[in-house]
């Protein structure tokens, strides 16, 4: 049945419920669909958590015992549902994030920036963005031993902070 997806039907789609719950963490009682993602937040507390600065959130949500809001579970589950990773550009000026489908090899990454840098796609230096924070831009990563040199067949990692090398 190969026939079927190349329908596009909407009932193939990837779905997400999200469930407003009472509480966060209180398991609720909504029928858990085999082929649905379902992510549960509680409206009430993102509300709160809306009015609340950046600190003191990540303290409301520490002493409820969360690791994430709603909102970022939601971010996450979408990401999931649809196959997409975040990888980064950075240069003297600006840091920018850009979404690809998982499996993007460098040069279709780079792509996504200018579809000219498909075609003039030389090579790419790759380190984790961990790294990249941990030693202050790409001045530190060099000497650090993070760096990594990638050519055309690199797949594209989530969290890789890229410079893409083009031939003009």
């Amino acid at each position: 049945m190969p026939f079927v997806h190349q329908l596009q039907l909407l009932t193939r789609k990837p779905m997400m419920y999200v469930v407003n719950v009472d509480e966060p963490g209180k398991l609720a009682i909504v029928p858990k669909f085999s082929d649905a993602l379902q992510v549960e937040v509680c409206a009430k507390l993102e509300a709160e958590l809306a009015e609340l600065s950046i600190e003191e959130g990540k303290e409301y949500m520490k002493s409820l015992g969360m690791h994430e809001s709603g909102l970022d579970k939601i971010i996450v589950a979408g990401y999931t549902l649809l196959n997409l990773l975040t990888y980064f550009t950075s240069g003297p000026e600006e840091t920018r994030a850009w979404t690809v489908q998982k499996g993007t090899l460098a040069p279709d990454a780079a792509g996504v920036i200018h579809t000219d840098f498909v075609k003039g796609f030389v090579k790419a230096d790759v380190t984790p963005w961990e790294a990249f924070v941990e030693h202050h831009g790409w001045s530190g990563v060099r000497p650090s031993g993070k760096l990594q040199l990638v050519g055309r067949d690199y797949v594209v990692k989530d969290g890789d902070v890229c410079y893409f090398h083009i031939a003009s």
